[in-house]
């Protein structure tokens, strides 16, 4: 790829990204009703915190439409107990470097060991640092020079702006997301992948049990899908495929999971699976036949409310835990980002709590955004944001001059809300948009908007300078494709010996299998990172593809596994069978093209 082609995809539009205007929208209201609080405060305890307030509220109510509501919920009081302890450490650190230095080394190497975490952990982090480094850079404005008392309590009024926010945005049906998910699990089109995110967020989202044990029974259903796949065309088989889908859209409505009655009714198809069952020919097709049945009337029984839920004990904190241990290692990528981050945060905190150097916190701030896992993507990230933030600053100078400032305020406010809307579309657009924010807001009181342009200028060309400098030197990550793609078998083929034996011994624990997915988990992202740092990235791209493919299919056979669907042991060959192959499959990546080998063998067939 040669330099003119790397800065054009660098720099492009990813149109399969959405544009999040809820994104947006969560952060303004997340801001105002901060505000709101943060004026009660005010008025309670005589401090001036609401600046504070109101940036708490406008970050926190940014992750209010990250997830789900309780995995949004999580990720809110999780980052808002964290802002508000940051609150006071800011306050106490202010004017005094090495404390200062300390406690942003910490954050910072913190917040990057916990991006290993899926989904959510990127974003425990990112905010509550923020907050800090604005803390020591613009106290006085941010809290007036309140105590830490003070600064915790204006924190907390933006914490209880964004929850506010939640509760809004959920449109007062907290679980619609949640019974999507689940709907989704049931649809007959749902990948192997699709199923395996599926799993995750609803673990994340605490779904309730009914939700939780109506989406195993969508992967036991799904699997049945697989192995009768050369059954497609006949009646037996659209029929409960009709039946799912009847399902799916049961689980929609807005209301409680249960009690519903599944519309249209599945009745017939349930007597067809059943006599399919019964005249099936060969033990593989009897179990496979009798397990979509099971699938389906047992969906049917969970949502009528006639029998209690089953569900898989898979204890998600377990898996962050293990996910962490194994990211604090110094051949991780992430560790060595962390350092990298903490390093170059902590010398830059130094100096800018210890000079005067004027408006060195943007500086810092731009660090802070750059700086990425390997010096490949910094270099991007630096494109993007110098080359965005200088449109964004010469269109702001351009449009001083012929727009009133009661007009350039408003449009200020206008291209925050839509930066962050296009964040994940184009990083370039929403550096555009919030360069050109910052310099009308700063340059608004003086008029000075070209004096203030060339300031942004001038610090995110140096820290874009400084990021891929130090992510070019310091503990540089290296690409590793062989040993990750290795290290990452070997989990999965652990995993697999593991099943096998719960297969075997139905009171063996789930606790191994959790720490050898962590161990997958963990080299799927130096795997990732590998890609991002290689000049041709397709043979790396085609086995992590691979080796996604293989981990989403060992964890819905686990999910079927250590639910009890084996505990009458008709199905213990089949599943052994599909053990087999699977462990076969997960071997033959990154030793050629991993075919599919059909339905016959097992799980590992797909017929998609």
């Amino acid at each position: 790829m040669s330099i003119t082609q790397w800065i054009g995809s660098t720099l492009s539009t990813d149109r399969d990204k959405p544009v999040a205007w809820q994104n947006s929208v969560a952060a303004a209201l997340g801001a105002i009703l901060g505000v709101m609080f943060g004026l009660l405060v005010e008025r309670i305890t005589g401090g001036q915190t609401v600046a504070l307030s109101g940036l708490c509220g406008l970050f926190l109510g940014l992750l209010t439409a990250m997830g789900p509501f309780v995995m949004a919920l999580r990720l809110v009081v999780s980052s808002g107990v964290l802002m508000i302890l940051v609150a006071a450490l800011g306050s106490a650190a202010m004017g005094r470097p090495w404390l200062a230095t300390l406690g942003m080394v910490f954050l910072v190497f913190v917040a990057t060991v916990w991006t290993a975490i899926p989904v959510i952990g990127p974003l425990l982090g990112t905010f509550p640092t923020i907050v800090y480094l604005l803390l020591l850079a613009k106290g006085t404005t941010l809290t007036q020079s309140a105590d830490e008392v003070g600064a915790m309590l204006g924190a907390a009024a933006g914490l209880l702006g964004a929850l506010v926010t939640l509760v809004i945005l959920s449109g007062w049906d907290a679980r619609k997301q949640t019974r999507r998910l689940a709907a989704g699990a049931w649809g007959v089109d749902v990948t192997w992948a699709e199923m395996s995110s599926i799993i995750l967020m609803l673990r994340l989202d605490a779904a309730p049990k009914a939700l939780m044990s109506l989406t195993q029974l969508a992967v036991l259903a799904m699997i049945s899908r697989d192995w009768l796949s050369s059954e497609k065309e006949t009646p037996a088989y659209r029929e409960a495929e009709g039946a799912q889908q009847s399902v799916a859209g049961t689980l929609l409505p807005r209301g409680a999971p249960v009690p519903r009655a599944i519309t249209p009714p599945i009745s017939d198809a349930l007597s067809v699976l059943a006599d399919h069952s019964a005249a099936s020919a060969t033990p593989r097709d009897r179990f496979c036949w009798g397990r979509w049945h099971y699938a389906l009337h047992y969906a049917q029984e969970i949502l009528a409310g006639r029998t209690r839920p089953l569900l898989v004990p898979f204890p998600s904190g377990s898996l962050r835990k293990t996910v962490v241990m194994s990211v604090l290692r110094p051949r991780s990528a992430s560790f060595r980002y962390g350092v990298q981050r903490a390093l170059a945060l902590g010398v830059a905190t130094y100096v800018m709590v210890s000079t005067t150097i004027p408006q060195s916190f943007w500086f810092l701030l731009a660090l802070f955004s750059i700086m990425q896992t390997n010096a490949r993507a910094t270099w991007a990230r630096a494109v993007q944001y110098a080359f965005g933030t200088w449109l964004g600053a010469v269109g702001a100078v351009a449009l001083s001059y012929v727009l009133p400032a009661p007009v350039i305020a408003f449009l200020a406010a206008g291209l925050l809300i839509a930066g962050f809307a296009w964040q994940l579309r184009n990083f370039t657009v929403m550096a555009a948009a919030l360069g050109a924010a910052v310099v009308l807001l700063t340059g608004l009181p003086d008029g000075a908007f070209l004096q203030w342009a060339t300031v942004r200028a001038v610090d995110i060309t140096a820290a874009a300078i400084t990021a891929v400098l130090v992510s070019s030197f310091i503990l540089r990550v290296r690409p590793q494709s062989d040993l990750h793609v290795s290290a990452a078998k070997a989990a999965l083929l652990d995993v697999v010996a593991h099943l096998k034996g719960r297969v075997a011994d139905p009171t063996a624990p789930t606790s191994a299998v959790l720490q050898r997915e962590g161990a997958f988990l963990l080299q799927r992202k130096n795997l990732q990172d590998d890609i991002a740092m290689l000049r041709d990235a397709s043979v790396a791209e085609q086995q992590l593809h691979d080796l996604q493919e293989a981990n989403a299919r060992v964890i819905s056979l686990a999910s079927v596994i250590y639910s009890g669907e084996l505990d009458d042991r008709r199905g213990t060959p089949v599943m052994d069978k599909g053990l087999d192959d699977l462990e076969a499959r997960i071997r033959a990546i990154g030793q050629g093209t991993v075919t599919d080998p059909g339905p016959e063998p097992g799980p590992t067939g797909s017929s998609r």
